[in-house]
């Protein structure tokens, strides 16, 4: 179950320490979209998270990245100004790979955050970066993820209980 488990867990986006990263050697952060930085169904960061996302991108090259269509992606990474991949198709690999070698950034700078371990966690551990899963907005999910979210939470709640996950 390696593939599963990330480098750092924290409770919610805000709470990462930009400073610790830094001195970790990341200079890429990317982010994942739905329940990680908007809710679901909604394209509008909550203005901690703007803010947080401001501050990131003083200090790192930010990148917004989702399995979900180019306009709602597009209207996110445009309100923080950052570059962002649609339709990444995680935990697949393909397209994220090539978006980060035409940004020479598929290295060990980079860390993908991300709510879920099926998708975001898998896929920076197939990519060999770095990864934070941290707990997702809120309950409620997109129909294509309430599958995955089952599993998930199975597999969560079990290594938190276990001290399987190295808190950030």
């Amino acid at each position: 179950m390696r593939l599963l488990n990330p480098t750092w867990y924290i409770e919610d986006v805000c709470s990462i320490d930009l400073d610790y990263l830094k001195n970790q050697g990341v200079k890429v952060l990317m982010f994942d979209l739905d329940n990680t930085i908007v809710k679901p169904y909604s394209s509008d960061l909550e203005k901690e998270v703007y803010d947080f996302l401001l501050e990131a991108s003083k200090k790192f090259d930010v990148y917004i990245i989702s399995n979900n269509k180019d306009a709602r992606v597009s209207k996110v990474a445009k309100t923080v100004n950052a570059s962002y991949l649609a339709s990444t198709r995680k935990p697949f690999t393909k397209r994220l790979k090539r978006f980060l070698l035409s940004k020479n950034a598929l290295n060990e700078s980079s860390l993908l955050v991300g709510d879920q371990l099926l998708t975001d966690i898998w896929c920076a551990n197939k990519l060999k970066i770095r990864s934070i899963l941290v707990e997702p907005l809120e309950n409620r999910d997109l129909v294509i993820t309430r599958l995955n979210r089952f599993i998930d939470k199975r597999i969560r709640s079990r290594a938190i209980k276990r001290g399987l996950y190295k808190k950030l």
